[in-house]
């Protein structure tokens, strides 16, 4: 499931790395305590935002089993949804910061890292404090940050969703949940 995202110039660029880790970077995120924990319908889940230097995109990706795909999919949006939604709580956007934070100094252990996030600065015209400006700017980020980023940029109306399996199972799963319209391409259509 994906939308297409904010570049990583955008002011919001850190309240929405932390509404990601709440919906689902970190294990105990809403994505992964819904879908896996509650629902059982895969063993991990996760959300991510993706840069270059003219187009950005968050996206959700799993595995399930081809029968429950569509139950998936659905709750997946429903957890969206109740995140655009809001109300977000305080303690929950504080655990985000927290995991960011606490990660950071292991996401830099090594030359390479540094060297990859000084890179990145630089291709991405962010500034030499791009380097050290993380663990600040994310502890700066308030819960209406949060909320006000997720209410712009997480635009629910143009979502993609791809799903690969067997569509003999797959489809019917995806009607069961609600989903309509479905283009089927086969694999000579994507080569």
């Amino acid at each position: 499931i994906g939308f297409r995202s904010p570049l990583i110039q955008a002011p919001e660029h850190y309240a929405l790395a932390v509404a990601n880790a709440l919906l689902g970077e970190c294990f105990n995120s809403r994505l992964n305590s819904l879908i896996r924990d509650k629902l059982g319908l895969t063993y991990g889940i996760s959300s991510s935002f993706s840069y270059s230097r003219d187009f950005s995109n968050f996206t959700i990706s799993s595995a399930t089993r081809n029968d429950a795909v569509g139950q998936l999919i659905r709750r997946s949006i429903d957890v969206l949804k109740d995140l655009k939604k809001g109300p977000l709580p305080a303690e929950e956007v504080q655990m985000a910061k927290e995991y960011l934070e606490g990660g950071f100094p292991l996401s830099t252990a090594t030359l390479g890292a540094v060297a990859s996030r000084w890179l990145a600065g630089y291709i991405y015209d962010l500034g030499p404090g791009y380097l050290n400006e993380f663990e600040p700017k994310v502890a700066a980020v308030t819960t209406d940050q949060v909320f006000s980023a997720v209410a712009k940029d997480f635009k629910l109306e143009g979502l993609v969703i791809t799903v690969a399996g067997d569509a003999a199972t797959i489809l019917p799963s995806l009607k069961e949940a609600g989903f309509k319209s479905v283009v089927r391409l086969d694999l000579k259509q994507l080569m």
